[in-house]
């Protein structure tokens, strides 16, 4: 999002891998953030099938501002199809920081990490198995939050569908949890990124 990546109704991948993105509702970008815009009210970037299969080690990398405080749950980012331990996602409201794989499986600070409605840089990272402090990691602002995480309802790793995984920013899955805020420079790798790559 450096420069204006929407196109037609699109958001272009410049990875070059061709995965663009359709921006549904009123989602929109903004030339002076350089940042796409949502407004918490059925508005979000989707992607269809971006083809991870199993238990695809995964990170997304990206800053991240409210409009305002939510008090409702909205998800910066969630990857794969509904289910329990079939997808990959974050969301973040007062009642807490969730960094989940679906279904039961959510892990909650119980209080939200992000208090102000200034950019924070977010690192979400899942490296395979069943989700631990080992397994995921989830950095703010540079500094590693993992250990605020509750992972004693973890049960399963994340399977995702090859036939079946979706990206969506800006809400979930289903997309009945859209955030209200600004997303820039969203990166989505393939890999498990090390702290130092943070």
């Amino acid at each position: 999002t450096s420069t204006n990546p929407t196109f037609e109704g699109a958001v272009r991948d410049t990875s070059g891998r061709g995965n663009d993105g359709a921006m549904v509702g009123t989602a929109a970008y903004d030339a002076n953030d350089k940042a796409l815009v949502f407004d918490g009210t059925d508005d979000h970037i989707e992607r269809k099938n971006i083809r991870f299969s199993g238990e695809q080690l995964v990170s997304v990398s990206t800053w991240f501002r409210y409009n305002s405080i939510p008090t409702s749950r909205g998800d910066i980012f969630s990857v794969g199809k509904s289910g329990t331990g079939t997808q990959f996602g974050l969301a973040t409201y007062t009642a807490g920081t969730y960094l989940y794989t679906g279904g039961n499986d959510i892990y909650n600070t119980g209080y939200n990490l992000i208090t102000d409605t200034s950019w924070h840089h977010i690192v979400a990272i899942y490296r395979g198995g069943t989700p631990s402090t080992t397994t995921m990691s989830l950095y703010l602002d540079n500094v590693d939050v993992t250990d605020n995480l509750n992972f004693s309802t973890a049960s399963q790793s994340v399977n995702f569908d090859p036939n079946d995984c979706d990206l969506v920013i800006g809400s979930t899955i289903d997309t009945n949890a859209d955030v209200n805020g600004k997303i820039s420079q969203f990166k989505l790798y393939d890999t498990a990124l090390t702290a130092e790559e943070v």
